[in-house]
């Protein structure tokens, strides 16, 4: 572990680093606005593939301060109610997460014409390991951070009991976690891919 830290942090002296992180950052503040909300505690989007992706490709250095930013950036482009630091505590819980399931480890390459069809295995070993740490860090997340810390946020910020809270938030997030690890499947093989190119 602490030598996937230290090569995390080696990775943020590349300008490309900081620059391909800015974008995704971004990237997550415009998919958290695009987010639907059910009530004023429960919300739909889809802002933390991007995350993830950064966490995958450049590990926590990276990532934990660009949940941080992406945090408070997103407070300020889409302010909803007062800034409370808990969340941003989450949002580093969740880099951390994303960056110990997927940073320094293989990903699949994205081929729609053998993953998908032609006689070939669409969940080979490959996809099925990346599939299932989608499924093991989503999983986490939304226990964790979701249902977790964010209901202890929203019972201090509200002043709401967590017994109220954690049954509608732990329902919502067991409903929303197929699709979402579907999602973020997708997100990384394609972000994977992507990135290699550039690098030819």
């Amino acid at each position: 572990m602490l030598l996937r830290i230290k090569k995390s942090a080696q990775l943020l002296k590349k300008t490309r680093t900081l620059a391909v992180t800015g974008i995704l950052i971004a990237l997550s503040v415009v998919l958290e606005m695009c987010r639907i909300q059910i009530t004023q505690e429960l919300r739909v989007s889809f802002g933390f593939t991007a995350m993830a992706v950064i966490a995958m490709l450049y590990g926590p250095a990276a990532a934990v301060p660009a949940a941080i930013v992406g945090d408070l950036l997103g407070l300020v482009m889409n302010p909803s109610g007062g800034y409370f630091f808990g969340f941003t505590i989450t949002a580093m819980v969740s880099a951390m997460i994303y960056s110990a399931f997927f940073f320094d480890r293989s990903v699949p390459r994205h081929d729609l014409g053998k993953n998908f069809g032609h006689g070939m295995d669409p969940l080979g070993r490959a996809n099925r390991s990346l599939l299932l740490r989608a499924l093991g860090a989503k999983t986490l997340v939304n226990l964790v951070c979701n249902v977790g810390l964010n209901s202890l946020w929203l019972s201090m910020f509200y002043g709401q009991t967590m017994r109220v809270l954690l049954p509608m938030r732990a329902a919502k997030n067991a409903i929303l976690l197929v699709p979402e690890v579907i999602v973020l499947f997708f997100a990384l093989k394609a972000a994977a891919y992507a990135y290699k190119q550039i690098d030819r």
